[in-house]
């Protein structure tokens, strides 16, 4: 046996090939097939040396290591290239840099860079210069082409078969089922309703549902640069090209790349497969895989659809759009849509050859992509154009032989049509408004060698310029006048704030019903006796019902039956915005003591209807009119209105109207993307509200002196010219009303926090022009450093390590002395005593002792020995720290605040700019969640004593219902002396039931007294914050619980939560945490409040349990839970390992993969797929929903089963 390696030179590539001699030619050649789609029967391979024919008689260890593949003809013909199954994606996102494979040459006129754009009426002259280049490049396209057009051929015929799989009735079927139909149905009507079309035409519905379809599936399919490692997760470096296994090639997975793992060295296997029926159940890979599945989902729905094959190595979709009445462009991988020209001049594509392959025909359709025909001409070198023109009628005609001369006559014209459309398009004017992006799938290092990111990777496509937009909006001010009306009547009638909370819950209970039936015959009943609500509310009821399109009839047994009354899109667009009223207003009720007049929500005279302009927006969810949809669900998103945008709202009636007040209400994530003009950078405008350029200082205003604004910026704007002042104010009384500033602002108002809540607390001062606070921390028995402008805590080094600062003197300034504590933030003290040249050291610490003595002019001698001893303290402290080692595996991120041309300026930008203060190493920390593991099991005796003496589902509904308003009650009680009354009998709990509920409360740390009424008082039984512990994952679970039997028709025993058996009091180790709440022991706290987030976990993370008593645990199942927000954060695929030595081995126990979380705060229940004895696991989460929308990881909630063992 030798082991050889040989350069396969085909198609001017080169591909390395690993070869045992002593396996013979044809396993050769098949290794070959892999690499370069020539099948081995079409293969002749030739030694360069002396050209020699390489058979059967070949000595392999002899021939030369550079071989020539040089397929063999078929009928005298160009060359043969990928003759197989078609893949025509790119060919291996990684392999393309690591076997230095040369992409497809341009021709001769590929490499020119043109920068101008055709306009839309073009002159005379400039039309004629283009149809001049294009003359002559069709004249030079005849020498260099090949003209009899075999190797196009080669090119796009395999596709037809692929194309005609689509037709499949069980591919279709198999796509169908994979779509949640009825929720993009709602979402594509209510997306129609927004726009104020209600009664759309069939082929508007069709084509809302297509883009609705369109989103879904950038959601639910994955991107795969090189794929995890199948043993342990980890990541993967491409080997080169394997041989494909029957399994494979039964779904089309002829070319199946290699892939090493960078740990554990095994090899994982990423069979490229053809057969979307297979893409279905896998739901990855690259562009071809994804523009071949979703093709076939469009095929499945009825649209007429097609597959675009780029030559230059990319792979779309079209779909006809009767709406639009004109094929339409549909990027799956980018979530982008009619947008032909993103890849020409947002990728910077040298496009070529651009063809539509359909179950009717193949089109050349690259006019549609291309604003720069000549120059795409010049590259059109593989054929004459009259050469792949017949190419494509003639297997155009082969696809239609068997169509009916009418249906043939139909398509002609259509055809025709398009041909004519596509002529007109190539001279037709770029928009120059609207910047298109880079290419958004792939890994960065991919994208950039393809020279795909574009000419600014921060460009976003739906930043363009916005179209006006009508609010459609009556519905929200309905509701809020609807809501107030009956808070008026709660008010005039002096119904008490308990009652009125009992009568909201029941309209929030009734409308949460609603909104889990079929959206198109919504109905609920509504018993108005059990919840209070007497006959003169009925009127406000009926009103609200009526804003939501509801209408409602009442029953015999006093029950009201509510329906639908109109269309029921009205109704989808209402319901979320009612739910999200009648929350705001229950919480406001219960969270704060004023009366209910005053809690100030909702408000009647909202004004609605209007149109708005916006400065940019996010497509297709952050549209300006958002911002007026009244809901949660949706917000306006500016993708680059960070440092200023604005919005237009006008009156349609034209009407005058003076504003009284307005409203704004945050977002669902992203706090920092709140409005707030805090850190100001340059101030907007005072009149316009633009920006504004620094044009230097002016004198202050006596009324700005009175406040220390001593020194004004004076700032210009760069629209109406108006001068802006920007004082610095010095007084915190004053900063506390204006709420802006830079570090001087922000360290001088957080200071007076800090001293107004009794904490030592000073001043420091950085000479090289920085502010922050220091605070005397007694569980830590020292000062502790707080940079409130970077919200960063007990991190000195920050400076000098993070924003790679040359400090000189840093100085804490406070009511008691001045110190000089530079040594504290600094580990090359050598370095800044050479910057210290203000003054010798000596004269330095003479200056402050003399002030420090004055400071403390007035202090007892007690008092000024206690601080002498603790600045003797400090000094020691300080003279030890500068010679502590610096922890090099803490990332220290570079300066966060300010605007990132400033901090480039200053050299703060630190060493890497996306590093994370919060994504340091991890302490290992305790899980404190005993009341946890205690509390699902008093939940799980209640259940178990439903289930055992046949409780009904609905008066165990109520019972759970009467346990929570207790938990409430008790939680809206001063923490320190929680209590409250609860009444069995009205609650139908019997003396049975007793045990259950004196369980769950003792899991809470509470007790019960049975009072002489029958009443029982609910009081604290030990330390008050064990019950603030604990109180809201009982009310979680309960929650949870009700939910579960309300709507899901599974009886009592089989809701699958809570359950036995949880593991608790473990430690836990994770990769990375966001500090101070999105801590890794969150995952294990059983509530919905906090939550696990890895700051730069979106492409892998870890978290590490251990068993604390050491004791073997057999894994049964596990629970995961999606967190609050952003569910493109969410993990879709992990392995879970389990290790019998705490950690030092470990052994898969289960894998997950396409899993996806379709709400928030849903459990999902797992299945061990091995057992075996562990006192350690190890969740490896591979990847979350979407890695490249950010580079978060999250995960509401984890809980373990387990027996010992």
């Amino acid at each position: 046996m030798v082991a050889r390696r040989f350069v396969v030179v085909h198609n001017d590539a080169e591909f390395p090939v690993d070869y045992d001699t002593d396996h013979g030619l044809e396993i050769l050649k098949i290794q070959i097939f892999s690499l370069t789609s020539v099948p081995p029967d079409d293969q002749q391979i030739l030694a360069e040396e002396g050209a020699l024919v390489v058979d059967d008689s070949s000595d392999l260890e002899a021939v030369s290591e550079k071989l020539r593949l040089v397929p063999i003809e078929e009928g005298g013909g160009g060359g043969a290239e990928e003759a197989s199954a078609p893949q025509s994606d790119e060919e291996s996102a990684l392999m393309v840099e690591k076997l230095r494979l040369v992409p497809i040459e341009e021709g001769g006129g590929g490499r020119r860079r043109h920068e101008e754009e055709a306009s839309a009426l073009q002159s005379d002259e400039e039309l004629a210069r283009m149809l001049q280049a294009e003359e002559e490049a069709l004249f030079f396209q005849q020498f260099s082409a090949d003209d009899n057009g075999e190797e196009f051929k080669r090119r796009v015929e395999p596709y037809v078969a692929q194309v005609l799989m689509y037709e499949d009735p069980t591919r279709q079927e198999a796509a169908r089922k994979s779509v949640p139909i009825d929720e993009l149905e709602e979402k594509a009507l209510v997306s129609l309703a927004k726009e104020g079309n209600f009664h759309p035409s069939k082929d508007e519905r069709d084509h809302a549902f297509l883009l609705q379809l369109l989103f879904w599936f950038k959601q639910s399919f994955r991107w795969v640069n090189s794929p995890p490692c199948d043993y342990c997760g980890r990541e993967t470096s491409n080997i080169g090209m394997g041989s494909p296994l029957p399994s494979e090639i039964e779904f089309g997975g002829y070319r199946v790349e290699l892939y090493r793992c960078i740990s554990c060295s095994r090899v994982t296997r990423f069979p490229r497969y053809n057969d979307a029926l297979k893409l279905l159940e896998t739901r990855r890979g690259r562009c071809g895989e994804w523009a071949n599945c979703f093709t076939l989902c469009c095929r499945s729905f009825g649209y007429e659809a097609r597959l675009i094959l780029d030559f230059t190595d990319h792979v779309w979709t079209e779909c006809f759009s009767s709406s639009l009445g004109r094929w339409m462009h549909l990027d799956p991988c980018e979530g982008v849509y009619d947008n032909p020209l993103l890849y020409e001049k947002g990728w910077n594509k040298k496009l070529n050859y651009v063809i539509a392959i359909a179950k009717d025909g193949v089109y050349d359709v690259t006019k549609r992509y291309t604003r720069k025909w000549h120059e795409v001409l010049s590259r059109r070198t593989i054929t004459t154009e009259a050469a792949a023109a017949a190419v494509l009628s003639s297997i155009t005609k082969k696809c239609r032989s068997g169509f009916s001369s009418e249906v043939v006559s139909l398509l002609e014209l259509r055809d025709r049509k398009e041909a004519e459309e596509l002529e007109q398009a190539i001279y037709l004017q770029i928009d120059s408004s609207m910047p298109l992006p880079g290419r958004q799938s792939g890994a960065v290092e991919w994208r950039k060698a393809r020279h795909e990111l574009g000419s600014n990777e921060s460009d976003s496509l739906s930043s363009s310029s916005c179209p006006v937009r009508i609010c459609v909006d009556a519905h929200v001010t309905n509701i809020f006048n609807a809501f107030t009306l009956l808070l008026f009547h709660f008010r005039d009638n002096k119904v008490s704030k308990d009652r009125s909370i009992k009568i909201l819950e029941a309209l929030k209970g009734l409308l949460v019903n609603l909104k889990t039936t079929p959206f198109k015959n919504r109905s609920s009943f509504f018993d108005p006796t059990a919840c209070q609500i007497t006959e003169e509310m009925m009127p406000c009821i009926k009103q609200l019902l009526s804003a939501i399109s509801l209408k409602e009839e009442l029953k015999n047994d006093g029950k009201i039956f509510v329906t639908l009354s109109s269309d029921p899109v009205r109704t989808s667009l209402a319901l979320p915005v009612a739910l999200d009223v009648v929350d705001e207003i229950i919480n406001n009720l219960k969270f704060h003591e004023s009366p209910i007049e005053n809690i100030g929500f909702p408000k009647t005279n909202r004004l609605y209807s209007g149109s708005v302009l916006a400065s940019g927006e996010q497509l297709p969810v952050g549209i300006a009119t958002s911002a007026f949809d009244g809901t949660q669900l949706y917000k306006w998103e500016e993708p680059n209105g960070a440092k200023g945008c604005w919005l237009i709202y006008r009156v349609l009636d034209k009407q005058m109207y003076e504003l009284d007040s307005y409203d704004l209400k945050s977002a669902n994530d992203v706090p920092e993307r709140d409005p707030m003009e805090w850190w100001v950078n340059s101030p907007p405008c005072d009149y316009c509200g633009r920006e504004t350029s620094n044009i230097g200082m002016g004198s202050p205003l006596p009324s700005e002196i009175e406040f220390g604004g001593y020194r004004v910026e004076l700032y210009r704007c760069i629209s109406c010219s108006r001068v802006t002042r920007f004082p610095r104010y010095n007084d915190a009384l004053k900063l506390l009303e204006t709420r802006r500033g830079r570090c001087g602002e922000w360290a001088n108002c957080f200071t007076l926090y800090c001293r107004s809540f009794g904490y030592e607390a000073r001043l420091i001062l950085d000479f090289t022009d920085h502010v922050w606070t220091e605070c005397f921390s007694s569980p830590l028995g020292r000062w502790m450093h707080l940079d409130p402008c970077e919200g960063v805590y007990d991190n000195p080094l920050l400076y000098e390590k993070g924003w790679n600062k040359k400090l000189n003197y840093v100085i804490a300034i406070a009511k008691d002395g001045v110190y000089d504590v530079t040594k504290r933030y600094t580990r090359k003290w050598h370095e800044v005593l050479s910057r210290r040249t203000i003054t010798t050291e000596a004269a330095a610490a003479a200056v402050l002792s003399s002030i420090t003595k004055k400071c403390r002019s007035g202090f007892s001698s007690e008092v000024v020995s206690l601080l002498e001893l603790r600045d003797r303290k400090e000094a020691e402290e300080l003279e030890q720290a500068i010679y502590l080692q610096i922890d090099s595996s803490m990332p220290l991120p570079g300066r966060q605040s300010g605007a990132v041309e400033w901090r480039k300026a200053r050299h703060e930008l630190g060493s890497n700019e996306s590093d994370s203060l919060s994504s340091s190493s991890c302490p290992v920390r305790i899980c404190v969640d005993a009341h946890v593991t205690n509390i699902y099991n008093a939940f799980t005796l209640l259940l178990f004593h439903f289930r055992d003496n046949k409780v009904s589902k609905d008066r165990s509904i109520k019972i759970l219902e009467a346990l929570k308003g207790l938990l409430v009650n008790l939680k809206t009680t001063p923490f320190k002396n929680r209590s409250s009354f609860f009444d069995p009998t009205a609650c139908q709990i019997t003396e049975e039931m007793m045990p259950c509920i004196k369980q769950l409360l003792s899991a809470i740390s509470l007790k019960e007294e049975l009072k002489n009424d029958g009443k029982i008082f609910v009081t604290l039984s030990s330390d008050p914050v064990r019950t603030s512990l604990a109180l809201p994952v009982a009310l979680d679970v309960v929650d949870e619980i009700i939910n579960n039997l309300k709507f899901h028709e599974s009886p009592i025993e089989n809701i699958g939560f809570p359950k036995t058996n949880r593991l608790y009091s473990g430690s836990v180790l994770a990769s990375g945490e966001q500090l101070p709440v999105g801590i890794a022991t969150s995952a294990f706290d059983g509530t919905q409040l906090y939550k696990w987030e890895e700051p730069n976990g979106a492409k892998g993370c870890w978290l590490i349990y251990r068993v604390l008593d050491k004791q073997m645990y057999e894994l049964d199942s596990y629970d995961l839970k999606s967190a609050n927000d952003v569910p493109e954060r969410d993990p879709m695929e992990w392995i879970l390992e389990g290790s019998s030595d705490g950690g030092s081995s470990w052994e898969v126990l289960d894998r997950q993969s396409s899993q996806i979380f379709e709400k928030r705060f849903l459990r999902k229940t797992f299945k061990v797929q091995r057992r075996s004895a562990c006192n350690a696991f190890r969740f490896r989460f591979l990847r979350v929903r979407d890695p490249n929308s950010n580079s978060r990881f999250q995960i509401g909630g984890i809980d373990l089963y387990a027996k010992s063992s």
